[in-house]
């Protein structure tokens, strides 16, 4: 059972919080969002990140598996093709329904606190990655503020709405993670560091309203 459709369910088992909902994991393709840019702020929502990356998963299967032969490619490919499909189009669903709940628990009056952390693969400079992350988890906050014609705007404008942005930057992606420029195979297409460029909610803490 996907455990975001549990997010409503829960708050009525224990309304004060929900420490045990477990991590909503969102992907992006490498250096997304604003290549090359030093801010850590994007205008760029979630939404327009994902579909843009799934459009390119083919080319990144293509480039995983080219000098692959036989098993070792169809392994390759299948493993990679599965990421996409599941991971982060699950991730990007998922987030829709979570999305959908918390606007309900919202409009119940009770007010909601988000932790959202981004996170990089080790390609790219230390100090750019930090700056990385944290724009992918400002991304992901301006899904919230735009989510269905900024039906949640108001709660975050009137504090209702905790978004509070961590960006972890390389910091917890493994080390055999490759992070050669000339190594677009290992650095850029590979699923150890695709699984790396991501935001996670790591979980929803809810207070009664006033």
């Amino acid at each position: 059972r996907n455990p975001v459709y549990s997010l409503e369910e829960k708050l009525f088992l224990d309304p004060k919080e929900i420490e045990d909902f477990p991590p909503l994991v969102l992907y992006f393709d490498n250096d997304q969002p604003d290549p090359d840019s030093w801010k850590a702020t994007t205008d760029k929502t979630y939404e327009e990140t994902y579909r843009a990356y799934m459009a390119r998963k083919d080319l990144f299967v293509r480039e995983y598996v080219k000098v692959l032969e036989g098993r070792d490619s169809f392994l390759a490919a299948n493993r990679l093709a599965a990421f996409f499909d599941r991971e982060v189009r699950n991730g990007y669903e998922s987030l829709l329904v979570f999305s959908d709940n918390l606007l309900r628990v919202l409009q119940q009056g009770f007010k909601v606190e988000l932790e959202i952390q981004g996170f990089t693969s080790p390609r790219a400079r230390e100090n750019y990655n930090e700056r990385l992350s944290k724009r992918r988890a400002n991304c992901l906050k301006n899904h919230f503020l735009t989510y269905k014609n900024g039906a949640l705007k108001p709660y975050i404008e009137n504090g209702q709405l905790v978004l509070k942005e961590i960006g972890f930057g390389e910091k917890l992606a493994p080390q055999y993670i490759s992070d050669r420029l000339d190594d677009e195979r290992g650095s850029i297409y590979s699923l150890a560091a695709s699984a790396e460029r991501k935001v996670a909610i790591i979980g929803a803490t809810v207070f009664p309203g006033n």
